[in-house]
């Protein structure tokens, strides 16, 4: 251990100034709380008994005066006031009449016969009992305490003046000072005495620690070889003898603890060896690796965490997600960490969308856990993610080679579904040019071919609403309507195959920005395949549901609301038809697909865009021979879709 340097030995207090400062501290405050406590009972007493003096000599005035005011005696009134105002601390004394005109003023003798417009003259006037107020006299700025006694009729209740006394507190005010000079004077001496007291017992307390703190520096200078003789009888002297059974201790424990550092030295060079392991596993990884502890601050970032966020280890080690900009709440990434932290469960994400601070949108794969000690305990959590950018990228390029089949099948279904209304186009305009003249061949042809040229632009109107972005024209619409006017269109389709309709809605549920003739086109080709589908009776069953938005408070994001989950619209479709093959769910969605004699494949693919041009998803489950169930979700969101 260091000894104290020069410099800080100069800055420290001593123990026997310290002790002086503090006494002296206690006995100003006991004397200035004393002080402040013994003029506050003193002002209130002087100050209640000075109150109580006004309404007594207002009431004695009132009393001799009442017969003058009876008897409209202004002399007799201007003597009582003069003789009243001259009594000690009385500035004034007035008698008014019943409506307010001043009979008597011994002050302002011009005032009589006036009546007094002033707020003192007015609540007095008015007062129907005796009080006391204190206020300021206009003109001279002087505190005075008025009491009014209002003066009755004797025997009833009539009133027919009233009395003012004003007493002025300035006698009272010396008396205040006086007493406060009394007690600075005492507590002058108390500090005086309480001074010379804590110099003395300082004295004799801090010789002894003088003594201990000498022998302390020497055991920290590495001289254990220390005994401090006290014989003080008190606890210094035990202090004194624990420090010298200390240093005996310490002394025994100095040879144990180098032979425990050989040993330590020993297993940090172990240590030291795994650790570099360790990291050289975690630089060579080729997957970003970061840890959190309990706190949620980083502590961990391999190279290829700090390449694929874009963060250097060494800026955002020992940091929160809140002070990292792009790692901020709502970042996904960081969303994910910090809920299994405080979920303590692991989670895996497929596909986590990531922005960069240079605004680059990059995919990662995420799996997280808990990080567990020996002991079993948290300490922290854990993720592990990918750049799953190139895997991205190769499946665009599988797609494209996707697409590319889907466009032979959707030109061999064009070809298909249009081949045959031009061979009948073709026929007839063979048969008209030779058979003109024939009614029957013209009726035939004016019937044929306009009905196959409309078969042909519906393909093409189809195929173009599939193919080319669409304007939607998004309004609130209530999905509740959408769907009751489906089934008035269908009624006598339901009827005549005999199914069983069901509506099972649920109540209030929030409008939704939709355009409205396209969802309820996608809608109605849903439950028209239903229906289709149970030529031989059933159920047709339509639920809807509404999930609210969900706020996560533990994860709070900058106005510290936290993170909101964004609200659906379900929409379920079932139907107790003959279900749908496995085979054919997977193409049920593909243009020019079709299991029916007459479809041409559209209807379905243009549902699903309908769908998602409404932000929406649509999925089916279905089974051979029990049924097939359509579930459709829609965002409910307070401004429209993209």
């Amino acid at each position: 251990m260091n000894s104290m340097r020069p410099e800080q030995k100069g800055r420290r207090l001593g123990l026997r100034l310290k002790f002086f400062v503090l006494t002296n501290l206690l006995l100003a405050t006991l004397i200035i709380s004393g002080a402040l406590l013994v003029e506050w009972s003193q002002r209130g007493a002087i100050i209640a008994e000075m109150q109580k003096r006004a309404l007594s000599i207002a009431r004695g005035l009132a009393a001799v005066s009442t017969s003058d005011l009876l008897t409209y005696n202004y002399v007799s009134m201007e003597q009582n006031v003069n003789k009243v105002a001259q009594e000690a601390d009385v500035v004034y004394a007035i008698i008014m009449e019943m409506d307010g005109a001043v009979a008597a003023h011994s002050r302002q003798g011009e005032q009589v016969g006036k009546i007094l417009k002033d707020d003192a003259s007015i609540k007095a006037r008015e007062a129907e009992k005796a009080f006391i107020e204190q206020y300021r006299l206009s003109g001279t700025g002087e505190m005075v305490y008025e009491a009014v006694v209002p003066v009755y009729i004797p025997n009833a209740s009539e009133k027919w003046g009233t009395v003012r006394v004003g007493i002025s507190p300035q006698r009272m005010y010396g008396e205040i000072a006086r007493t406060r000079r009394s007690i600075l004077l005492f507590g002058l001496m108390a500090m005086a005495l309480g001074s010379l007291g804590s110099i003395l017992v300082a004295r004799r307390i801090t010789g002894p620690l003088q003594r201990l703190v000498q022998g302390a520096l020497a055991v920290s200078r590495g001289d254990l070889d220390q005994k401090i003789p006290v014989s003080t009888a008190d606890e210094i002297q035990e202090l004194a003898e624990t420090f010298n059974h200390m240093t005996a201790q310490l002394f025994q424990k100095r040879n144990e603890l180098q032979a425990a550092n050989l040993e330590v030295a020993r297993s940090f060079k172990e240590i030291f060896i795994l650790k570099s392991y360790t990291d050289n596993i975690l630089k060579s990884m080729t997957s970003g690796v970061i840890t959190v502890d309990l706190e949620g601050r980083i502590v961990t970032l391999n190279e290829a965490a700090s390449r694929i966020l874009g963060h250097p280890a060494e800026k955002v080690t020992g940091k929160t997600f809140d002070e990292i900009h792009s790692l901020r709440p709502p970042c996904k990434l960081a969303e994910i960490l910090l809920n299994t932290l405080n979920q303590e469960k692991s989670y895996t994400f497929p596909e986590v969308e990531f922005m960069k601070d240079n605004g680059v949108r990059i995919p990662l794969g995420v799996t997280t856990s808990v990080l567990i000690d020996d002991k079993g305990q948290k300490i922290g959590a854990l993720a592990l993610f990918n750049d799953l950018t190139e895997v991205k990228h190769l499946e665009e390029q599988l797609r494209r080679s996707d697409r590319l089949a889907s466009l032979g099948t959707i030109a061999a279904g064009i070809a298909h579904d249009i081949r045959n209304p031009l061979t009948s186009i073709s026929i007839f305009s063979q048969l008209i040019s030779h058979s003109y003249e024939d009614p029957e061949i013209r009726s035939r042809f004016e019937k044929v071919v306009p009905r196959e040229l409309d078969r042909i632009q519906g393909i093409t109107d189809d195929l173009l609403e599939l193919a080319r972005p669409v304007t939607l024209s998004f309004e609130p619409t209530n999905v509740h309507d959408t769907l009751s006017q489906i089934l008035e269109i269908l009624e006598e389709q339901i009827s005549k195959q005999k199914i069983k309709a069901f509506l099972d809605l649920e109540p209030q549920i929030p409008l939704i920005l939709a355009d409205k003739k396209r969802l309820h086109r996608g809608l109605m080709n849903i439950v028209h395949n239903a229906v289709q589908a149970m030529s031989n009776g059933g159920e047709l069953r339509i639920r809807t549901h509404y999930s609210p938005p969900m706020v996560i408070s533990n994860l709070p994001t900058q106005d510290g609301r936290g993170v909101e989950i964004q609200s659906w619209l379900q929409i379920m479709i079932s139907d107790t038809g003959v279900g749908i093959p496995p085979d054919v769910q997977r193409r049920l969605f593909d243009p020019f697909f079709t299991t029916k004699e007459k479809g041409t494949g559209l209807g379905m693919a243009i549902t699903h865009k309908i769908i998602e041009d409404h932000r929406g998803t649509i999925d089916l489950r279905s089974q051979v021979g029990q049924g097939t169930t359509f579930t459709i979700r829609l965002p409910v969101s307070p401004t429209s879709p993209a």
